[in-house]
């Protein structure tokens, strides 16, 4: 068993998140739909990739980049999260396959990464609200920028009231959120139906085959940092639904098909816009920007489809914000219960969502959201990068070294396979770190750095009783408990059958879990 777990076993706790009991309320479509927010939410956002590459390429790259990405991505996550369904998701997988140290560095990079995406969308939205404002204001010279930053205490408090009332819909549960994740969709990408039907009759082919002029198919004169960049933030963190696992129903079956509905939801959501976008526009690509499917809109719908797809996008970031604000506190939470961070950050409110982490996670947005956007993004995926390469060696590491645990979902792949299966997406991140600015590079250090002297301080505060932290509990200690004399643990022939299956923590559920104690 030692060679098995390599010797750790933690108390059973309750991982579900929507409350306090062991209940989950999470099913396949309320889980594809917090998924499909997590990465996607929609095609807003994806208008720029066409300036910057010419439409053959954009649409080329949001036809490959899913199937070399998003689909080994997706698959890691099915079944790593099947097989430690908690709230600590990734974090939980890094503790296993190499300790609390490195899954304290994977848990702060993932979480500063999603606070700092996520405080983008208060911002975003409050910018769709105001766009028409902005521009009578300004006698519709259509400079939306100044006045959205005129006032920084007004600025500011219309960014906390905007968080504050998000932060509170996560408060209220999970069930909440998954229900308001799934009228946000819907509401939010009608107009986009409303868009295809009407792009449809008008769409000239020939746009689909323009490229940049110039040497090598114009290949040389794609903005490559800024293509790769939004197509990378587009289409990243698939991760994030590991998070919700300890609330998700039956997550063995629940995830291949939800991950398999979302990642057809975020495909589809933005090749079938840009498609018809593309072929119906008269317009010069070069001008496509952020927020142009509403002049597309208003060029073959008339305004009101235009102000219709505004108002779509400003709904998107609501789902998106709620989205990203549950995986990010639930993170915390998990990792609070697993020991890594004070207990006080594990608290629980009387509706079983993580108060503490809601909390930290709105502070953090008040202040990010206070930084340039494009900056913003190529942050957040140099951090987010980091991250991901510790899931992925994970991964590899519990397939060598953990065969014998029990998956309820396997890749159907060796452990060679599944490193060919993973080198596109890692080769991919080593490119973008090298695309990455001097600012990029010194921001993210800085920010890893302080990680770095955050979690040696929470050491020094775990051994000094500071603050209060869970215990991990050993399993020497756990056979003493049980009575045993350091053999085998006597749970009885079902327990060791759970054992030989890979049971206890290693396996992703620990045995009190299971109901053998």
């Amino acid at each position: 068993m030692k060679d098995m777990c390599d010797g750790t076993m933690r108390r059973s706790r309750s991982l579900s998140f929507g409350s306090p009991s062991s209940s989950r309320t999470v099913g396949v479509v309320g889980l594809a739909i917090l998924t499909f927010y997590s990465v996607s939410g929609g095609p807003f956002g994806s208008e720029a990739t066409v300036a910057y590459a010419g439409p053959a390429y954009t649409l080329l790259g949001y036809t490959i980049f899913p199937l070399l990405w998003s689909i080994p991505e997706a698959l890691v996550v099915a079944e790593l999260s099947s097989t430690y369904p908690e709230s600590s998701g990734f974090v939980a997988w890094v503790e296993e396959a190499f300790g609390h140290k490195l899954a304290n560095v994977e848990g702060y990079l993932s979480w500063i990464s999603g606070v700092t995406d996520n405080s983008l969308y208060p911002v975003l939205f409050l910018k769709y609200i105001l766009s028409d404002l902005e521009k009578e204001s300004f006698d519709g010279d259509g400079d939306d920028i100044n006045l959205f930053s005129y006032n920084i205490f007004t600025r500011w408090l219309m960014l906390t009231t905007m968080i504050t009332l998000l932060g509170f819909i996560n408060y209220r549960g999970l069930t909440i959120v998954s229900t308001t994740a799934v009228i946000v969709c819907v509401l939010s990408l009608m107009p986009f139906f409303v868009l295809i039907c009407a792009c449809i009759p008008k769409i000239d082919v020939s746009n689909f085959m323009v490229v940049p002029e110039g040497e090598w198919g114009g290949l040389k004169q794609i903005e490559w940092s800024s293509f790769l960049n939004v197509l990378f933030w587009n289409l990243n963190y698939w991760d994030s639904a590991s998070i919700f696992s300890g609330d998700v129903k039956d997550p063995a079956k629940t995830y291949p098909r939800a991950l398999s509905y979302a990642l057809l939801m975020v495909t589809l959501g933005y090749l079938l816009p840009l498609l018809v976008g593309i072929g119906a526009s008269t317009a010069d690509w070069k001008d496509w920007d952020d927020g142009y499917f509403e002049v597309v809109g208003r060029e073959v719908g008339g305004r009101w489809l235009g102000v219709w797809i505004v108002a779509g996008a400003g709904i998107s970031n609501v789902g998106l914000y709620c989205a990203e604000m549950g995986s990010d506190s639930y993170q915390l939470m998990g990792m609070a219960d697993r020991g890594l961070l004070p207990k006080a950050l594990g608290r629980r409110s009387k509706y079983g969502t993580p108060t503490m982490g809601i909390l930290v996670g709105s502070v953090g947005c008040m202040i990010f959201s206070l930084f340039d956007f494009n900056e913003l993004i190529e942050m957040v995926n140099f951090l987010y990068i980091f991250a991901q390469f510790l899931e992925f060696a994970a991964f590899i590491k519990l397939r060598v070294s953990a065969p014998n645990v029990y998956r309820p979902f396997k890749i159907p792949l060796g452990t060679r396979g599944c490193v060919i299966m993973l080198s596109f997406p890692t080769l991919f991140m080593f490119v973008m770190m090298t695309l990455g600015s001097a600012k990029t590079w010194a921001v993210c250090t800085t920010l890893v750095l302080f990680g770095v002297v955050f979690f040696w301080f929470m050491d020094i505060a775990r051994e000094r009783r500071w603050v209060e932290f869970e215990e991990l509990v050993r399993e020497d200690e756990l056979d003493g408990r049980r009575g045993g004399g350091g053999g085998e643990v006597g749970v009885g022939e079902e327990g060791d059958d759970l054992l030989r299956r890979g049971g206890g923590n290693c396996g992703g559920r620990t045995i009190e879990q299971q109901g053998v104690v």
